[in-house]
């Protein structure tokens, strides 16, 4: 059995264990929605939050914020994104330090992505759309994007300013337990994605590089597709001025031990010279005409450098609801 396969058999069977344990001893009488043993109940459906969790039902519906229809599961991504960065978010002396290190730079100033409802700064934003009331890959017919529908939002967004002053937002795109085996989209060669996608998705004009003979249906591949819209919403923020940062980059962050997830699914990519047949990461990344614009991090390293910060007393919470996606100690 080779390893891709072997992975999905274990990876996310063995997290679905961890969190039926973990529901089953903290929210015994909240979870089997429809017999799900790994599902809480609808009305409890956000209770597995952690970190701003009371703050975050109220701004979602303030912002008219789209929740994922699975927040309540027990292997949800985005709850596990929110659970991981929403207590950094009014802490901006310890994101600075979380996002140094993962970018290996000194400690930027953060700066504030979102206001809280009682107008205080908050430095991590989520289902982010870019900054200001802008449609920046034309999918809202030049109104407002809803953010986490119908629109490429980003699951997590940071922003900071650098020592010599740029200012840089930092796109976070998050996975836990997904895999993709053959999914593919509907080609639709002459629908919506090549009409909304076509002139902004290669060089100069957009993010992939335009020497490789690919055509933007190559990337109707999960997870491919949603990392080139990914990409090309940072890379429209970079372009745009009025955006207010000079740089706009993705930050994947993702488990150590999902293999699958990697699997490459897209043919076209197969075949390309140069680059890599097997892991869809690093085959995507030698598309971009700015390979620097996209990084890839497991996220048991991202989070080494503040999980023995007393100041992060979330941890041993996160640490015991995720032990995988830790370093074992």
């Amino acid at each position: 059995m080779n390893r891709i396969t072997k992975s999905r058999c274990t990876f996310a069977r063995d997290e679905q264990a961890i969190q039926i344990a973990y529901y089953n001893r903290h929210f015994a009488d909240w979870s089997g929605h429809r017999g799900r043993a790994f599902q809480l109940q609808t009305n409890h459906r956000l209770s597995g939050l952690m970190g701003n969790e009371l703050e975050l039902g109220p701004l979602f519906k303030a912002r008219k914020i789209q929740w994922h229809t699975y927040i309540g599961h027990g292997r949800s991504s985005q709850a596990c994104c929110i659970n991981f960065l929403a207590p950094m978010g009014r802490q901006p002396d310890i994101l600075s330090h979380w996002i140094g290190s993962v970018l290996g730079i000194a400690p930027p100033k953060m700066l504030p992505v979102e206001t809280g409802l009682d107008g205080e700064d908050w430095f991590v934003a989520f289902e982010y759309t870019g900054p200001g009331r802008i449609d920046y890959l034309g999918e809202a017919n030049g109104k407002v994007p809803q953010r986490g529908a119908n629109a490429t939002a980003a699951d997590a967004a940071v922003a900071f300013e650098r020592a010599d002053g740029t200012r840089e937002v930092i796109l976070i795109e998050w996975k836990y337990t997904e895999e993709y085996r053959s999914h593919r989209l509907s080609k639709d060669a002459n629908g919506t994605r090549p009409r909304r996608y076509r002139a902004i998705a290669f060089a100069p004009d957009g993010p992939i590089r335009s020497d490789l003979g690919l055509t933007l249906a190559d990337f109707f591949y999960e997870p491919l597709y949603q990392l080139i819209r990914q990409q090309m919403l940072a890379f429209q923020i970079e372009k745009r001025p009025e955006s207010g940062f000079d740089r706009a980059r993705v930050l994947h962050l993702s488990p150590s031990g999902n293999h699958a997830l990697h699997h490459l699914t897209a043919p076209a990519f197969r075949t390309l010279e140069g680059v890599d047949h097997v892991d869809a990461f690093s085959a995507y990344e030698a598309t971009l005409f700015d390979p620097e614009a996209f990084i890839g991090r497991p996220i048991e390293t991202a989070f080494a450098s503040i999980t023995d910060m007393p100041e992060a007393d979330w941890i041993p919470r996160l640490r015991e609801r995720y032990p995988n996606l830790f370093f074992k100690s």
